[in-house]
């Protein structure tokens, strides 16, 4: 149930084209930050701290990635932000789209294990 809890959530949001800077949806927003392209912070809601760490650990192990972190901005808040600072190799919406696809076939291959 847990993994396929983790799997659904990252299903979803896969399909995603980051590349619009526009985009909104039920689970993510993007919020801009006009003084830096390298740095990006976005809202999850109805997510709690765990899909944070997740992320988290992922994103730090890339080495485009200079910084990142997420809060939570009460406990029986629902939602969680996550910071994200890129070198300007690349930029945040592409390290975010390749950590959501990598976890989801971690998440598919721990399933059929």
């Amino acid at each position: 149930y847990y993994f396929n809890s983790f799997k659904r959530i990252f299903m979803q949001n896969v399909h995603i084209n980051f590349s619009e800077a526009s985009y909104q949806s039920n689970k993510i927003k993007i919020i801009k930050n006009p003084e830096n392209n390298c740095s990006l912070e976005f809202l999850f809601e109805n997510e709690d701290a765990t899909l944070g760490e997740i992320l988290v650990y992922k994103l730090g192990n890339r080495k485009n990635v200079i910084f990142c972190g997420y809060k939570k901005l009460h406990p029986l808040d629902s939602s969680i932000f996550l910071k994200v600072k890129t070198n300007s190799l690349t930029n945040p919406l592409t390290e975010l789209e390749s950590i959501i696809r990598e976890i989801y076939v971690d998440l598919s291959n721990i399933q059929s294990d």
